[in-house]
């Protein structure tokens, strides 16, 4: 019988325990995960976020031998697959990853909450849409056509998980409206070592280079009659470099 009383005492006080939580303590934001309740509020946080978006990877051979005919053909493993006939679908179908352009699109959505000045919020979505721009122009190189996608997809966004490929002078077009906003906006001097108006102009002439010239000799994209326009930006955007950089 004591054995009883004491079973129940125990089950009475287990109901007074769950009874008595506090829901406020049970919902709590985590203090060491990212999200859009706890960060993003401050321009060290808007740092924070943008020093994870560098991916600039080593080029894997010494830089002496980077511009060399070894570079171009031995030093690339796609090549030496193709070149030795083994090419396959498990050989060199790689590229098609998408996590950094989540991270840069999760950015993009939730960076303008934070708390600072309009100049500094328009350098920070600079610095968003160089990097989403850069994502793009290595997926350009490589496929030509590919799905546009300007947000963080989430489970449910069937629309965009399932969406067919863009044309290559849509998406194109996309890159180049990053770039711009990035090259009016992204600050000429902030902390060394970091990405600034310069690198951004940079790799924006770059871009535009290459896309002229593979319009130009690339007939079956029926995208010649524009090539010019690209090859004068490359040249406008090398002259601002050279007369203010």
């Amino acid at each position: 019988m004591i054995n009883k009383y004491i079973k129940l005492a125990f089950v009475f006080s287990g109901l007074s325990l769950l009874g008595g939580c506090n829901d406020q303590y049970l919902d709590r934001v985590p203090e060491t995960a990212i999200n859009n309740e706890n960060f993003f509020n401050t321009a060290t946080d808007l740092e924070l976020y943008i020093t994870g978006l560098y991916n600039f990877s080593g080029l894997g051979i010494y830089q002496a031998d980077a511009t060399s005919d070894n570079a171009s053909t031995t030093g690339n493993v796609e090549i030496k697959t193709l070149m030795a006939g083994n090419a396959s679908a498990a050989t060199i179908s790689g590229g098609w990853n998408w996590d950094q352009l989540r991270k840069v699109n999760f950015f993009l959505q939730h960076m303008q909450k934070a708390q600072i000045s309009a100049s500094e919020k328009a350098h920070y979505e600079g610095l968003g849409r160089y990097f989403r721009a850069r994502f793009y122009v290595e997926k350009v190189q490589r496929f030509s056509d590919v799905p546009w996608v300007d947000k963080a997809l989430e489970v449910g966004d069937t629309e965009y998980l399932f969406a067919k490929r863009d044309p290559r002078a849509t998406v194109v077009e996309k890159i180049m409206e990053d770039f711009e906003f990035a090259a009016k906006n992204v600050e000429p001097r902030i902390k060394l070592g970091t990405v600034n108006k310069w690198v951004v102009l940079q790799e924006y002439s770059r871009f535009a280079l290459y896309e002229g010239t593979y319009r130009k000799y690339h007939k079956e994209l029926d995208l010649k009659v524009s090539a010019n326009d690209f090859l004068t930006k490359a040249q406008q955007l090398s002259e601002q470099i050279m007369r203010e950089g």
